[in-house]
């Protein structure tokens, strides 16, 4: 016996055991994932001062990044991603395709980063898991890397102000509210 205690608390120590995930993955050069224009070199989760985090706090800006190499000349890359919460549920998906610079443009061999940022105020508590998606021109020659990485989100108690109850589901953004007299 390893826990003992609420229904929860023991579920979640039961699957963090076997999903066992850390918040960044590498791979050396020509080795890792891709397809036959790309291969990932990295994926992390950063802060954003740029440092590489495991946790942190739910009123943080974070994001992920990847580190690929274009193998061939004139090869487009997209990706996409899933963000899971410890039990399966899929919290929201992420597509490449609004980034300006790179998007829809062919790029010449080389190493190439890019960065999806996540909002502060967005995630609640809890385990999360990526499991990011690569492609070629209109998404052709895809990939997969299935939870892939992971990072944890704390309650640092900015957003709840003086609510002391827990909140309910994977998201709990920060929305604008008002009031005035009408």
């Amino acid at each position: 016996m390893e826990k003992e205690g609420a229904v929860e608390a023991v579920i979640h120590k039961y699957l963090s055991h076997y999903q066992q995930t850390d918040s960044a993955i590498y791979w050396p050069q020509n080795t890792g994932p891709g397809n036959t224009a790309l291969k990932m070199l990295s994926v992390e989760v950063k802060n954003g001062s740029g440092e590489l985090v495991s946790s942190l706090n739910i009123s943080d800006e974070y994001f992920i990044e990847i580190i690929y190499e274009a193998i061939q000349d004139t090869m487009y890359a997209v990706f996409s991603f899933d963000l899971f919460t410890e039990d399966g549920c899929c919290a929201f998906s992420s597509l490449s395709n609004l980034e300006k610079n790179y998007y829809g443009k062919p790029l010449k061999k080389g190493i190439y980063k890019t960065r999806c940022g996540l909002y502060p105020n967005l995630l609640n508590n809890g385990k999360y898991y990526i499991t990011l998606r690569g492609a070629s021109a209109n998404w052709s020659d895809p990939f997969t890397m299935e939870r892939v990485i992971a990072f944890e989100c704390i309650d640092d108690g900015v957003l709840k102000g003086d609510y002391f109850g827990p909140y309910g589901g994977c998201v709990r953004p920060a929305l604008q509210w008002t009031c005035h007299k009408t």
